[in-house]
């Protein structure tokens, strides 16, 4: 939309442009995952890891809407694409707030298993002890590392030659496929309170005798001592934790706010002013009243007058805009979340406003983006 605004001459004549759209600002943050999954040492590529944020993002949105079954498949997601402590330890909490239990005691094991030394997954052996008594446990084997499925849902992970899988007390399919192809399935019945295994042999591979029940469990470990009245779900990072709003280091987005409105109702005030001094007194009334007067004649006087006062007044708008875009830009905390400090995040989803301004050809003002 152009407003333009003329004055008793065409040495007077302004066009003036506002222009007020929405903006979203792309936030990064440097997510630096952990390749260190089931023996595997290989570093992510830079797409996986920016996937991974990605997935991270979508995980972090569905948990604050308390969609945790949402939430645990994309933080899984995003651990198989950077593996990373933090966001397993989410997807675990996801899990058993999503009622998941023996999901989450699942991904308990795992995380026991890929970091045995790390303290943030203490509380979540409580889980497993759980387990233990209350659903069946499989440790599943492959001569070459595979993945495992049950009933035809993937067991978070990559692929090992040893796995611990909790399932509800029922009968199962349980298959371990190979990257180079080829797959093995086996019914199995799980009894809450016992232990079984199962053995698969890689196609083409000579049949290999499975590891003896010696070297059969991680160290589970114990749980440390709590309340009983405390949930587990309230001990370790919660999203919450591991996604806090920014420490607030900068001014508040009202500033920004109020330096906006305040810099449009200039804007709105200097449109007003130019209007008038085209209209008062007018060319007519100039040409009327100063035929054959010079530069002092009254009413081309106070059509000078109005001139300059609305170029001040853009003057004025122009740097009340600049001043909001400093503040908006270099000043302002937007409350921005962040996030674990092991995983790249390509983009976060949350919109602020990025303000600019202009002078070349008469005072521009207003923010500019995209949907």
């Amino acid at each position: 939309m152009k407003i333009a605004v003329s004055s008793l001459s065409s040495r007077l004549m302004l066009k003036k442009l506002i222009t007020v759209s929405a903006v979203l600002v792309c936030t990064t943050s440097t997510f630096g995952a952990r390749a260190q999954d089931d023996g595997s040492s290989d570093e992510p590529s830079v797409d996986a890891v920016r996937e991974a944020g990605d997935e991270f993002n979508l995980g972090r949105t569905a948990f604050k809407a308390e969609d945790y079954a949402t939430a645990a498949e994309h933080f899984e997601k995003a651990d198989r694409l950077a593996p990373n402590p933090k966001v397993l330890l989410l997807a675990i909490q996801a899990r058993q707030l999503a009622g998941h239990e023996s999901r989450a005691a699942t991904l308990a094991a795992l995380a026991q298993d890929r970091y045995p030394d790390e303290s943030m997954f203490t509380d979540s052996r409580a889980l497993i002890m759980d387990a233990l008594d209350d659903q069946g446990k499989l440790k599943v084997t492959c001569d070459t590392p595979c993945s495992v499925l049950v009933d035809g849902r993937l067991v978070h992970g990559k692929p090992a030659t040893k796995r611990f899988v909790f399932l509800e007390p029922g009968t199962y399919s349980v298959r371990a496929a190979w990257e180079e192809g080829g797959s093995h399935t086996e019914s199995f019945t799980a009894e809450a309170g016992q232990s079984a295994s199962l053995h698969f042999n890689s196609p083409g591979s000579s049949a290999s005798e499975p590891p003896s029940d010696s070297d059969d469990d991680i160290d589970w470990g114990e749980p440390e001592p709590e309340p009983k009245s405390e949930p587990v779900a309230a001990a370790g990072p919660t999203v919450a934790d591991e996604a806090p709003p920014s420490d607030g280091d900068g001014w508040s987005p009202t500033v920004f706010w109020i330096g906006a409105g305040v810099t449009a109702l200039s804007a709105g005030v200097s449109i007003w002013s130019g209007i008038d001094a085209q209209n008062n007194p007018g060319p007519d009334r100039v040409r009327e009243e100063c035929a054959g007067e010079d530069s002092s004649c009254p009413a081309y006087q106070e059509g000078k007058a109005a001139e300059l006062r609305t170029n001040v007044l853009w003057g004025v708008t122009g740097g009340l805009g600049l001043a909001t875009i400093l503040i908006g830009s270099l000043w302002t905390d937007w409350g921005g979340p962040t996030v674990p400090d092991a995983v790249v995040v390509s983009k976060a989803r949350e919109p602020s406003i990025s303000p600019w301004v202009s002078v070349a050809d008469g005072a521009m003002i207003g923010a500019q983006g995209r949907f």
